[in-house]
């Protein structure tokens, strides 16, 4: 999937997670899994996005200096990506 898929796929996410919004007080139900799956969708897609555009134009010349600080960016979202779900459970 092209990282335009992914990115549309974060953004559904992301909507979907806002209109289905969770409060603290109360007990997890359907609306806390809904929030909490596609919010972590959204996560994971939009990571996978940055991860597939830095790799797939990593050999081109316009990245200049830039390319190191692409490269731990995108490590850094990554390992983010994979923590993220041991934090929460």
């Amino acid at each position: 999937m092209p990282p335009q898929g992914l990115l549309i796929i974060a953004a559904a996410g992301m909507t979907v997670s806002a209109v289905f919004e969770t409060q603290a007080a109360t007990p997890p139900g359907w609306r806390e899994i809904v929030h909490s799956r596609a919010s972590g969708l959204a996560f994971v897609a939009l990571i996978a996005a940055a991860v597939w555009t830095a790799t797939a134009a990593r050999h081109a010349l316009a990245w200049g200096a830039a390319r190191g600080a692409t490269d731990a960016v995108t490590a850094l979202a990554t390992l983010s990506a994979v923590v993220s779900p041991l934090a929460h459970d």
